[in-house]
């Protein structure tokens, strides 16, 4: 059985007559045939158009006055209504397209739009700058594309496409700056990043811009010290306030959240550490890994967090707290501290739980980290199930869990 189809010749009843004009003044026909009730079902402009009363719609050719300028993405709106067909499918065809469709009111265009947009920014993120940087300059009356473009920039995973965004232009690195959601190890790799970036772009006035939405605040100390010995981007007060809000109480940091986004923390991969570092009467770190009853809750067996790299003597090390699964399928908190680089250090280290009773456990000694050595492990930390330790509270100060590392080299 043939499907009924209104762009059969036989039913298009009116004619449109693109009257288009060019740069210098120049007008240019185009007409199509097509049919005036399909186009009123589509768009309330066409149908008011066909339909107004007057003798003009009364006529069989109705006229439309364009620019060259949107010449294609007009021809490309009708051929749609018609046939629900394009003749090309890319964001640089379809924003314009999006523009007219929405000045002529074409909903089921618009849609359509919307959805193929959206669905090209899972794949290539610079289609969401793209649309972010025409929205931008031209209105569109549905912000759902907007929201997507927006919320595809936010949630950038900077570890999988550092390449990619290499490439975005100022807005699109703001967007992503801009996000609480952003999926990065760090930020100490945001601010790596952004050096990146500022070597293949142009102009003094990105790199005020981008320096300034760092969150300096949860950047190591040893980066944050970098830093001041080498401002190449006058963030000096910025870095004196990160120093001051890592000494700072809880209560201090949690009003800090509602006064500006630089003391909002990021999606992390890499989970932030508070850190004390002394270099008298001897070198040494105190490291601490805090984590959220319900963050332990979620992680599931084998699964793991690692910290951020700390310091002890120019040294970088990290923390990794992991659901064990033992032979017998029985899960345990395990706490791993590795090394990274090659060189060999002999470590006195202590590892402990950082809470008000003075019965947790206390794990301490000597280790050698380096090449050919693997990582410490301690898979029972709290030599017990993984569901008992989660729901002990005797390990949790107000839900929240502190893993204490004290390192410091043997003589």
């Amino acid at each position: 059985m043939s499907l009924f189809r209104f762009d059969h010749s036989t039913f298009c009843d009116r004619e449109i007559l693109l009257k288009i004009t060019g740069e210098n003044g120049a007008m240019e026909e185009f007409k199509m045939d097509v049919n005036s009730i399909l186009f009123s079902q589509h768009s309330h402009f066409f149908r008011s158009l066909f339909n107004n009363g007057t003798s003009e719609t009364r006529c069989r050719e109705v006229a439309i006055h364009i620019d060259a300028a949107d010449e294609v993405a007009v021809k490309s709106m009708l051929q749609f209504m018609m046939y629900r067909q394009l003749p090309e499918d890319s964001a640089s065809s379809l924003l314009p397209l999006l523009i007219q469709a929405d000045k002529y009111a074409v909903l089921l265009c618009i849609k359509y739009c919307i959805g193929r947009l959206t669905e090209l920014m899972k794949s290539d993120p610079y289609t969401a700058v793209i649309c972010i940087e025409v929205l931008e300059q031209v209105a569109v009356s549905d912000r759902a594309l907007h929201d997507a473009a927006s919320r595809c920039l936010r949630t950038l995973n900077l570890n999988e496409l550092e390449e990619k965004i290499l490439e975005f232009p100022l807005v699109g690195i703001q967007y992503m700056l801009s996000s609480n959601t952003l999926v990065v190890d760090s930020e100490d790799s945001v601010y790596d990043f952004l050096l990146k970036w500022l070597d293949v772009s142009s102009g003094g006035r990105e790199r005020e811009l981008v320096m300034s939405s760092v969150r300096y605040p949860f950047m190591s100390i040893k980066r944050l010290e970098c830093i001041l010995t080498n401002d190449r981007f006058n963030v000096f007060n910025l870095v004196v306030d990160a120093f001051v809000y890592k000494v700072e109480s809880l209560h201090l940091k949690r009003s800090r959240l509602l006064k500006s986004m630089q003391f909002q923390p990021r999606a992390y991969t890499l989970k932030p550490l508070v850190v004390l570092e002394f270099d008298r009467p001897r070198v040494e770190t105190t490291a601490y890994l805090v984590l959220t009853q319900e963050e332990l809750r979620h992680l599931t067996p084998s699964s793991a967090i690692v910290s951020e790299n700390f310091y002890l003597g120019g040294e970088s090390f990290y923390m990794v707290l992991k659901n064990v699964v033992k032979e017998n399928l029985e899960s345990t908190c395990g706490v791993f501290l590795k090394k990274r680089g090659l060189k060999t250090k002999e470590v006195r280290f202590e590892l402990s739980c950082a809470t008000s009773e003075t019965n947790n456990p206390i794990h301490g000694g000597h280790y050698v980290f380096g090449r050919g050595r693997k990582p410490l492990r301690l898979r029972d930390f709290f030599h017990r199930p993984w569901e008992n330790f989660v729901e002990d509270n005797v390990f949790f100060d107000e839900n929240v869990l502190k893993i204490r590392a004290e390192l410091r080299f043997t003589i």
